[in-house]
This record gives structure tokens, C-alpha cells and sequence, in this order.
């Protein structure tokens, strides 16, 4: 990547770390790569993040932004809670073959793990994901879009144990056939497709 312009925004540098991140994992990335991925020198990096795990939760809350909101938003935003347009987001993502799984996941189960903020993130993102599909789940039995059958929270809890799961598989290089065998299970646990023909 050419050197970094003068009118290179910080947000845009930072956008650009937590692709770097996201693909090949913070903890895997040197500054040499990050100078490289952002195009910014080192000095620029340094004036804005004194240290690396700095950069690093600031990308993750970046991330919590403008990736896990959009895809919790079918659970949060549409007043049935969307979950069969949840679960065809997570589908379409594992299907593609080029997913490395969650960035938050991966970061919050590797070496960065002991960072409290990256724990902390990580605990509320699973809380957050498990309240929005439980409560989409509930929705749902509401208006007998669902089996009244299923548990609203183990749904939920489920649901969060899949996605770190395929996540966790992702990053090991599962291939996107096993990932989605996954995702079906999950989308049964929650009822999606019900009544099951």
C-alpha cells in the first residue's frame, strides 16, 4: 500500500487495522504488516495508539460496530425479531469459504484473551447475542412462527455456543460445508422453518 496521504483520517487507518486483524489475527500482526495494511508510518501509528493493544480494542469496538450491529439488527430492529433473516446472514457469511470467523471471538479466545477489555467486550457481545435470540425466539412462539415447545433462553444460549463454535472452526480452516451443517443445527434449536416438513 502507498505511504499515507496527509488527508489520511485516523478512523480510515483504523478501519484498515481491523480488516489486518480480522483476516490474520491481532496478535499475529506486527507493526510492520499494520504499517503496510493502513499505509500510515510507524510515527502516525505511534502518535495515535502508544501501544498496540490499544489499537487493537479500539478496532474491536469499531468492529462491535459496524459489523455485529448489522448483523444482530433482524433480532433488535424488527419488532418480530427476524430470526430466519439472522440465521441466512450467518449462513451466507460461513458459505462464502473466505470467512476467518468473528474478529471479537477469535481475539477474545486467543493471547489477547487476558486483556480485560477484550474479555469484557467479549462477555457483553455473547449477553447481547443471547438476550436478542431469546427474545426474538419469544416473539416468535408469540405469533407461532416457532415450536411452542422451544425455550426461549436455552435458544438463545445455544445460539451463542454456535456462533463462538463457528467461529472457533473458522479460524482453524474448517471447510464452509462443515460450518454450514452447523448453522442448520442452529437455526433448528431456534425453530427457524417451523412447522418441519
Amino acid at each position: 500500500m502507498a505511504p499515507a496521504s496527509r488527508s489520511m483520517s485516523r478512523a480510515d487507518v483504523l478501519k484498515s487495522a481491523m480488516q489486518l486483524f480480522w483476516l490474520q489475527g491481532a496478535d499475529q500482526s506486527s507493526y510492520a504488516e499494520i504499517v503496510r495494511a493502513t499505509g500510515a508510518s510507524r510515527k502516525a501509528l505511534y502518535g495515535w495508539w502508544p501501544d498496540k493493544s490499544e489499537m487493537v480494542r479500539q478496532s474491536l469496538e469499531l468492529y462491535q460496530e459496524q459489523v455485529l450491529s448489522q448483523v444482530l439488527a433482524p433480532l433488535t430492529s424488527d419488532p418480530k425479531g427476524d430470526l430466519e433473516l439472522f440465521w441466512s446472514q450467518i449462513q451466507a457469511v460461513v458459505s462464502s469459504g473466505s470467512w476467518r470467523g468473528c474478529y471479537l471471538c477469535r481475539t477474545a479466545s486467543g493471547p489477547l484473551s487476558s486483556d480485560p477489555a477484550v474479555s469484557g467486550m467479549f462477555r457483553a457481545h455473547v449477553e447481547r447475542l443471547q438476550g436478542a435470540v431469546a427474545n426474538a425466539v419469544a416473539k416468535a412462539k408469540q405469533h407461532g412462527f416457532v415450536d411452542t415447545a422451544i425455550d426461549p433462553e436455552t435458544a438463545g444460549r445455544s445460539s451463542a455456543a454456535f456462533i463462538v463454535l463457528l467461529s472457533a472452526l473458522a479460524a482453524a480452516g474448517a471447510p464452509a460445508e462443515d460450518l454450514a451443517i452447523l448453522v442448520t443445527d442452529a437455526r433448528r434449536a431456534c425453530g427457524v422453518g417451523y412447522p418441519f416438513i
